[in-house]
């Protein structure tokens, strides 16, 4: 265990959810291993937090920045680290006692650019657990099915974090986050490392908690930033040569796309602001060019339903909104 390990972790008002997400990293069965929080400009007393377990723990560096976003941030500490892998974490959520120990195994069994494991939602309120995978299995991805299997939503989600990176691979492509986009970003970052990618591994067991929380950015509605997504995405293949080799994959991951934003909508606003944001969205996204049943059939039958739901607004807003108030909790 004599390679360096970098965690990055961007911060901004988490006061009431930095100490979780900090016990969890400093009791680590890895030890040799660097924390790099970046304090995004917080307003509450998170950089005062940060600043004691800094002096308590030589391991522990905070990074102070004015407030620029959660892509900044993890770049700023991509600058500053200086392990041989990456792995970065919310400050919100926390991870299990053995995480980096096990990932840093996996990516090592192999030659792999990438080690990812799995997530588990958690709603602390209700005590309701909801996870990425199951049953937890591992396997390799090589080649042409790593960017195959991101675009068609089969076992590599879009968050960044979750995974275990190689330094040398990262500096190799030169990656970053996106300045100034807070929603999408980390399925932009993914998209290219994904592409790039020659190996990597999927260890199956739910290592990383994410916290479930309402004014949480990852689940919250954005509209500029879901077509951000889209657009950069269809660029950035097509820039790379690639959008013609995944043009199916890429309608997969479009249409998946669309939806989701469509159901997060459905969910958090009134009818009338959803028929607005709905009828908008429609247009700009052409949403109905690719909601075809060609294109709906490759992927999983609950994403099958709920793609089809979303072509009809009026029934998807009452469906879920009856769904939601029943049983407290999201279909996705």
């Amino acid at each position: 265990m004599n390679s360096k390990i970098s965690l990055i972790i961007p911060v901004f008002n988490l006061e009431a959810y930095i100490d979780r997400c900090i016990s969890s990293l400093l009791f680590q069965t890895y030890e040799n291993l660097e924390f790099i929080f970046v304090n995004d400009g917080s307003k509450d007393n998170s950089l005062s937090i940060l600043r004691m377990y800094e002096k308590e723990d030589k391991r522990v560096k905070v990074i102070e920045q004015e407030n620029a976003g959660v892509s900044v941030a993890r770049n700023r500490g991509i600058e500053v680290s200086t392990g041989d892998y990456i792995m970065f974490v919310d400050g919100d959520d926390w991870l299990e006692f053995n995480t980096v120990e096990k990932m840093f195994e996996y990516i090592n069994s192999g030659d792999h650019d990438i080690a990812c494991c799995n997530f588990v939602f958690e709603c602390l309120e209700t005590g309701k657990k909801r996870y990425t995978s199951r049953p937890f299995t591992s396997y390799e991805l090589k080649g042409r099915d790593i960017l195959a299997s991101y675009l068609s939503g089969k076992g590599l989600w879009a968050s960044s974090c979750a995974r275990l990176y190689k330094v040398s691979f990262l500096k190799t492509y030169c990656f970053q986050f996106e300045p100034g986009v807070s929603i999408g970003e980390d399925g932009f970052f993914s998209l290219q490392v994904m592409s790039k990618a020659k190996s990597i591994i999927i260890c199956g067991d739910p290592f990383y908690h994410v916290l479930v929380r309402s004014s949480s950015a990852t689940r919250s509605v954005a509209y500029n930033g879901f077509l951000f997504r889209e657009n950069s995405y269809c660029n950035y293949l097509y820039n790379n040569g690639l959008l013609e080799d995944f043009i199916e994959e890429y309608r997969v991951w479009f249409l998946w796309s669309c939806t989701s934003y469509i159901l997060k909508a459905a969910l958090r606003l009134s009818y009338a602001n959803f028929k607005t944001s709905y009828d908008r969205y429609v247009i700009d996204s052409n949403f109905y060019q690719f909601n075809k049943h060609s294109i709906r059939k490759r992927m999983s039958l609950k994403k099958y339903l709920l793609a089809l739901l979303s072509k009809y607004p009026q029934l998807a807003y009452s469906i879920f909104y009856i769904y939601t108030k029943m049983y407290k909790k999201y279909l996705f």
